[in-house]
C-alpha cells in the first residue's frame, strides 16, 4: 500500500481545516504572521513555538492582550510535547520551524554544521513528527516549505503514513504578498 499524494494546484487556507479542529500550534512563530492568520479564519486555540529571543517577545507583547494565544520559547523539539498536553482532542499542527537568513533562531548552527546541524530543517521535521505522532495519529500536519514530492518531503510523508495508513496527503501552493510557491507546503489528513 503506497500514500496517496494529490497535488491541488491550489493555494493553502488553514480555514479549510477548522472542521477537523478549532485548535492550531505552530512551530516557530517568527513575527506572529501564521498567528494572526489563524486567529483571523476562527481557531479558537493557537499555541506557537519561537526559539529566537527577540521574535517571542516581540510576538508577547503582539499577543499580549489575546487571551486565544499560548506562546512557548524554545526549540520546537523541546517544547512540542508540552504544547500538545495542552490540548484536548486533535489539533491542526503548522510546522514551520528552521531557520530563515541571518538573525533568525539557529542560523549560525546551520551554517557552521550544515546538515549536520540540529537546526536543519530535516532534523527539526523528523522530531517533531515523531513527537506529533507518538501523541495522536489523527493531527492534522500541514508541513511547510517541501516544495514538491522530492526525496526529503517523500521520507516526511512515509513517516507519517508508517503510523498510520489512513492519512491522505496533499500538496498546495502558497502565495504571501507577490511571492507565489508551487506545491510548497504539503497537508496530511486523516480522512
Amino acid at each position: 500500500m503506497k500514500p496517496q499524494i494529490t497535488f491541488t494546484n491550489t493555494l493553502l487556507n488553514f480555514g479549510d481545516y477548522l472542521k477537523y479542529s478549532k485548535i492550531f500550534i505552530e512551530t516557530g512563530t517568527c513575527h506572529g504572521r501564521t498567528v494572526q492568520v489563524a486567529l483571523d479564519h476562527g481557531y479558537n486555540e493557537v499555541h506557537s513555538v519561537e526559539v529566537y529571543e527577540p521574535f517571542f517577545k516581540m510576538c508577547q507583547d503582539k499577543f499580549a492582550n489575546d487571551n486565544r494565544v499560548w506562546l512557548y520559547f524554545g526549540k520546537s523539539d523541546a517544547q512540542l510535547k508540552n504544547m500538545l498536553e495542552h490540548t484536548k482532542g486533535p489539533c491542526v499542527i503548522f510546522l514551520d520551524a528552521h531557520p530563515a537568513g541571518p538573525n533568525t533562531g539557529g542560523h549560525d548552527d546551520l551554517i557552521e554544521k550544515g546538515d549536520k546541524s540540529k537546526f536543519h530543517q530535516d532534523s527539526i521535521l523528523r522530531a517533531e513528527l515523531e513527537i506529533i505522532l507518538s501523541h495522536r495519529k489523527d493531527h492534522v500536519i500541514i508541513i511547510d516549505d517541501q516544495n514538491g514530492l522530492n526525496p526529503i518531503s517523500q521520507a516526511h510523508i512515509d513517516q507519517i503514513f508508517a503510523a498510520n495508513p489512513a492519512y491522505k496527503f496533499y500538496f498546495h501552493n502558497e502565495g504571501v504578498g507577490e511571492h507565489f510557491y508551487e506545491n510548497k507546503s504539503v497537508v496530511c489528513v486523516v480522512e
